[in-house]
């Protein structure tokens, strides 16, 4: 009987010990951190920061992003960090050709109204509205990243024409190409967002797609380049995957990705991240 008694009492502590391990290697998300599980079971948790982190500066004249290994990932792989927080709700206006705005109720164009663009009233960039439509605009185009102008490829110009899409070679040059020369919205100014603008239009409080697709509607829940090339390998570039939002992933400049163009009139590139979620 004692046998047994003190087998017990050893399992009660082995449990207790247990539980306390559990309890310190397994860190509770608050509004200071929130975690993120994906597809490889690597875990990521993220700083819910204000605007990216010192360990990824966007530099302005090579448009490039220095990265230090991200601390919450298990296989060390850099990330530019997001805003997680919801207290900032998102602010935006719909617009029409040459800029013109709409009200809220406007119809987009695949339904016969004028909405072709929408602008970031936080960062007063005017960003692209894919169509659900064949053609170049078309939502579920897909182009490899080509950029020929050493002064903004980041020291490798990418892979010409290895995407699949419609009404122009499949790659990010030809498509804005395409899209300015045809003065889409009325402008020829049209080019591809770097790392912290595209972030930026991140809402952390969705997912599938993670944007509000009220503002931006057919947006494919997948990745789409950015015009940031990876400082430690020149080959690659960074994306945001619009289905979890997390800004931490980059692509070889030959594989296939979505486009979402950008413009603002003043020709300057928002400083920080601002997001709207």
């Amino acid at each position: 009987m004692e046998r047994l008694f003190k087998a017990a009492l050893f399992c009660m502590a082995v449990a207790v010990l247990g539980m306390v391990c559990y309890a310190v290697a397994w860190p509770v998300a608050g509004k200071d951190s929130a975690r993120h599980f994906r597809g490889d079971r690597d875990i990521v948790d993220e700083s819910r920061v204000d605007a990216v982190s010192d360990s990824a500066k966007v530099g302005t004249g090579e448009n490039v992003a220095s990265q230090s290994p991200g601390a919450g990932s298990r296989n060390g792989k850099p990330r530019v960090m997001v805003q997680q927080a919801g207290e900032s709700p998102g602010s935006y206006t719909k617009l029409g050709h040459g800029g013109a705005e709409l009200p809220e109720t406007a119809d987009h164009i695949d339904d016969g109204g004028p909405w072709l663009m929408t602008r970031d009233n936080k960062t007063g960039m005017i960003w692209e509205v894919k169509s659900a439509l064949p053609g170049l605009r078309f939502k579920g185009n897909t182009y490899t990243w080509y950029d020929p102008d050493p002064d903004s490829n980041g020291g490798q110009s990418g892979t010409q024409n290895g995407g699949c899409c419609d009404g122009s070679s499949c790659d990010t040059g030809s498509f804005l190409q395409a899209i300015n020369e045809m003065e889409f919205g009325g402008f020829s100014d049209w080019r591809l967002p770097n790392v912290r603008e595209l972030g930026s239009l991140v809402n952390s409080e969705t997912y599938n797609p993670s944007i509000d697709t009220a503002w931006f509607p057919n947006t494919v829940p997948n990745g789409y380049w950015t015009s940031t090339t990876y400082v430690l390998d020149k080959d690659l570039a960074w994306v945001v995957p619009f289905y979890h939002g997390l800004v931490n992933y980059y692509g070889n400049k030959s594989r296939c990705f979505h486009v979402r163009a950008v413009r603002k009139d003043t020709g300057e590139a928002v400083a920080y991240m601002i997001p709207n979620k």
